[in-house]
């Protein structure tokens, strides 16, 4: 689910509907055989649906399982009352699955997304709006896990049966257009992907309009896209534009304002415009504080964002305590072998070793060398940087035996993992760099810190 807007008025505004419905579903358990009424299941639902989006626009995990629960109980009365496969019923499944995805039970979520797809395919119809739906939900989740194949033909059978019932150009044939995209970039087809996403900003102003958040967020894909495939002068343009859009519609200080213009100043970075980076990263790291808290995933990326372009403005001493202050927080909240974790290591080593410290540094990666092997595999781009960072590490230390045999074992291993894809060109780089700088004993050149991929926040 999108995380609401969290201006007060939003605010108030949902915490008033939350009210209201359970004042409604209150009502309606004071009569006797309250769970045989008909409607019993709709209004639970209902009344669970308004806890879930205060609870994401507040941040409040409290609410969360409180509206699971809710939606567990709407699902077994819907069974016991409308049938298992009426509509509402499986609206309650469909939605249970959600929370259920908002509180991090990927594969919860996932088993109860494909057996509502199942039944709305059999009872509802393939064409259905609400089995569309579940396609596109379940494509969204597989994405999120890496799954890009399988969400890819997931997707181009939803557009496909989308336009022939609903049309090209109806907001949830768009919506599932998006999508195709998502999966067709997460897959490197970078100009496949940019081609969809062209076109529907093009429908999407037109169908929806300039300032819908359907024609905002085509906008910030098409850039992220563009940022993906270094075309860094209209990613600019492109960002500039969907956070104009998203701060008249969501706020200055909703989470996706602040996404877009972080992914804005990583753009400036790129252009070698450091000093409007780091103002952009200090700007929305300051906010993300203020409204998400130190904690927050998307505030500790932030402190990395900033420490990175501090690095590259040659201030690495500044850069260390938001680095470790990061990688503290990444320990804590999405523990020790996530991906943003072991980036966090990484850079960490890079600062300690420009401020005289590769011992420190070469710890650190020995660590990050093996969670990522262990996590995500040998021959994965990230497993190979951090093998090659570590022998650069070791050369330093004079130990070049091993970072020889380190070296060797990460360019073969990059030869097999990177190939041709277009998303791994900033891994390519990375190691053709450390590998001629060990081999021709260069000094670092100024540079950006290997960052994470936008749009991941």
């Amino acid at each position: 689910m999108r995380r609401p807007s969290v201006q007060q008025e939003a605010l108030q505004q949902l915490t008033d509907q939350a009210e209201r419905r359970r004042t409604a579903f209150r009502r309606l358990m004071a009569f006797s055989q309250a769970e045989e009424h008909p409607a019993m299941t709709r209004i639970m639902r209902e009344y669970a649906d308004a806890l879930w989006v205060l609870g994401m626009a507040r941040d409040a995990d409290q609410l969360l399982p409180e509206a699971e629960r809710l939606l567990a109980d709407a699902h077994a009365i819907g069974r016991q009352v409308l049938g298992e496969h009426d509509p509402e019923t499986l609206t309650c499944l469909d939605h249970l699955a959600g929370v259920r995805q908002d509180r991090g039970d990927g594969d919860g979520a996932r088993a109860l997304y494909e057996q509502c797809l199942a039944d709305r395919e059999q009872f509802l119809g393939p064409e259905h709006r609400d089995t569309l739906a579940s396609m596109n939900h379940l494509a969204e989740l597989l994405l999120d896990a890496g799954e890009a194949d399988r969400a890819l033909l997931l997707l181009e059978d939803a557009v496909r049966r989308a336009r022939k019932e609903l049309g090209g150009r109806n907001p949830d044939t768009l919506a599932s257009i998006r999508n195709l995209a998502r999966a067709l970039k997460a897959r490197g087809d970078l100009l496949a992907a940019r081609e969809l996403q062209i076109q529907l900003v093009v429908d999407s102003t037109q169908v929806l309009g300039q300032d819908a958040l359907g024609t905002l967020d085509a906008t910030n894909d098409l850039a992220a896209t563009c940022l993906s495939g270094d075309d860094l002068s209209s990613a600019e343009g492109l960002f500039t534009s969907a956070i104009e859009g998203y701060r008249k519609v969501l706020g200055d200080t909703h989470p996706d304002t602040l996404t877009a213009m972080a992914n804005l100043a990583t753009v400036l970075g790129r252009l070698d415009d450091l000093d409007g980076a780091r103002d952009g990263h200090r700007h929305v790291l300051d906010l993300r504080l203020t409204m998400l808290g130190p904690e927050d995933p998307d505030t500790l990326g932030s402190m990395g964002d900033l420490a990175g372009v501090l690095v590259a403005l040659g201030q690495p001493e500044e850069a260390r305590p938001l680095q470790e202050e990061a990688l503290a927080g990444f320990r804590r909240v999405l523990g020790p072998d996530h991906r943003d974790t072991l980036w966090a290591m990484g850079n960490l080593a890079r600062t300690l070793t420009a401020l005289g410290r590769p011992r420190d540094a070469l710890k650190l990666q020995e660590e990050a060398l093996e969670r990522c092997q262990r996590v995500l595999g040998p021959a994965h781009p990230d497993t190979v940087i951090a093998m090659a960072s570590l022998a650069e590490t070791h050369f330093t230390l004079g130990s070049e035996r091993t970072g020889k045999a380190l070296l060797e074992t990460a360019i073969k291993l990059g030869r097999l993992s990177f190939g041709d894809h277009p998303m791994l060109e900033s891994y390519r780089e990375r190691l053709l760099e450390i590998g001629n700088r060990i081999l021709r004993q260069d000094p670092p050149r100024r540079r950006w810190p290997f960052s994470r991929p936008p749009g991941r926040r």
